[in-house]
């Protein structure tokens, strides 16, 4: 049965009593999915407790589960561990704008099958912009509806019966991520993901089964913009906050508290439970809160300014392939569009507003200072392996029609390199 059903069980007082042996697949269930279920907690801690039972949790993504029972002293009788071996990804590509994601779709052929993971908003768009299909969790009260009694509905029985797809182009949300595949042999050729957390990445590629000498092409969202992480931190901060003040000062003063921020909380953090007396007791929904806990971390760790960490490198190190192994896709273009304008302008005298333009075209910059300097861009050309030069040569003096001694402007001109090899 799914998680969901014994939530319900529990919630109705059923005993699982005639059990010797429960295995929990997709383990990581508990947190994965406590952001939008606050009901993932009441089973968990059903099966905490439950000492009557030998639990076997299976999970390709331990690292939170491991984390909770080591800080609750929680003992792990027995630990198994396969190597995960990603060799089968072909290509992997991080592109930094959701435009990106247009080029990416029309660049594949028809036949090769395409599946892409992002929010119920972009996934809908993304569909109905390439003719593709959309799949939702049935729990969403809003999006779901453009599932039922369309071609969707058809597509979303037949990966769950099939594990396959008929439409080019497959777009879903991490409601696929727990328990439903796409089998080996069909026609998947490319994963697209834009999710955010590393372990709902590593899930969402685990969708597609690999049979032997199966490859796929896998493009990520690659997370940039800081101010966007910030924002993900400031709501989990507040909720963290919440939770604090409750576990420190009791239910009572919990009550009383006026919080700041509360549109920018996620105020489930807190279970409101129903004692026998029919009273409320407010509790902290551990896992929610636990989840938080390691998002926090992992948030704190991208934005700080002391160490060289971002996304890119998180992906890199969770596939355990070298970070120069990942092509950016935007970086690719900028790097032709940057070679078609210098090969556009090779020759041309570039005075002050040129040089401007110019320099804000490059936009190269060191410590968040833009440069500009024509020694900083011939060095960026260089070690991109762009074969052009920006010159600045000396100026000539000369005289005016009324005989006096002037200098000419000072000029940038671009030259391309052209390399002699000895036969």
């Amino acid at each position: 049965m799914n998680y969901q059903k014994i939530e319900t069980f529990i919630l109705n007082n059923i005993s699982f009593d005639n059990y010797d042996y429960v295995i929990f697949d997709e383990s990581q269930y508990y947190f994965s999915d406590s952001t939008f279920n606050i009901k993932t907690d009441l089973s968990f801690k059903r099966m905490i407790k439950d000492n009557t039972i030998c639990k076997i949790l299976l999970t390709a993504t331990p690292r939170i589960l491991e984390n909770y029972f080591k800080s609750n002293d929680i003992i792990i009788d027995y630990k198994y561990e396969l190597s995960t071996d990603y060799s089968y990804i072909r290509n992997i590509t991080a592109f930094s704008t959701y435009e990106s994601i247009d080029s990416i779709i029309e660049d594949i052929p028809q036949e090769e099958q395409i599946l892409l993971f992002t929010s119920a908003k972009r996934a809908l768009e993304i569909s109905k912009k390439h003719n593709g299909a959309f799949i939702c969790s049935q729990y969403n009260q809003y999006y779901d509806k453009y599932v039922k009694d369309t071609e969707n509905e058809e597509e979303r029985t037949n990966i769950i019966e099939n594990g396959e797809f008929k439409n080019h182009l497959l777009c879903i949300t991490t409601a696929l991520d727990n328990g439903v595949n796409v089998k080996e042999g069909t026609p998947v050729k490319h994963i697209i993901i834009d999710i955010f957390d590393p372990d709902e990445f590593i899930q969402c590629l685990g969708r597609k089964r690999i049979g032997e000498g199966e490859s796929i092409n896998l493009y990520f969202y690659n997370y940039k913009d800081n101010r966007r992480i910030n924002g993900f931190k400031s709501k989990i901060t507040n909720s963290l906050e919440r939770a604090d003040y409750l576990l420190d000062h009791g239910q009572e003063e919990y009550v009383k508290h006026k919080f700041k921020n509360e549109r920018f909380t996620d105020t489930r953090i807190i279970d409101d439970i129903l004692n026998t007396d029919n009273s409320i007791k407010k509790v902290v929904n551990e896992c929610m809160y636990t989840k938080y806990q390691e998002d926090l971390i992992l948030y704190n760790a991208i934005l700080s300014k002391k160490n060289n960490f971002n996304y890119k490198n998180m992906i890199a190190t969770a596939l355990s392939v070298d970070k120069t192994f990942i092509l950016e896709l935007e970086t690719t273009t900028e790097i032709m569009s940057l070679e078609e304008l210098l090969k556009e302008i090779t020759g041309q005298k570039l005075y002050k507003d040129k040089q401007k333009e110019l320099i804000e075209f490059i936009d190269l910059r060191q410590d968040r200072k833009q440069l500009k300097s024509p020694n900083s861009f011939n060095a960026s050309f260089k070690e991109q392996g762009i074969p052009y030069v920006i010159d600045v040569p000396k100026t000539k003096t000369y005289r005016d029609e009324n005989g006096k001694v002037k200098r000419e402007k000072s000029y940038w001109i671009v030259g391309k390199i052209i390399y002699n090899v000895d036969k």
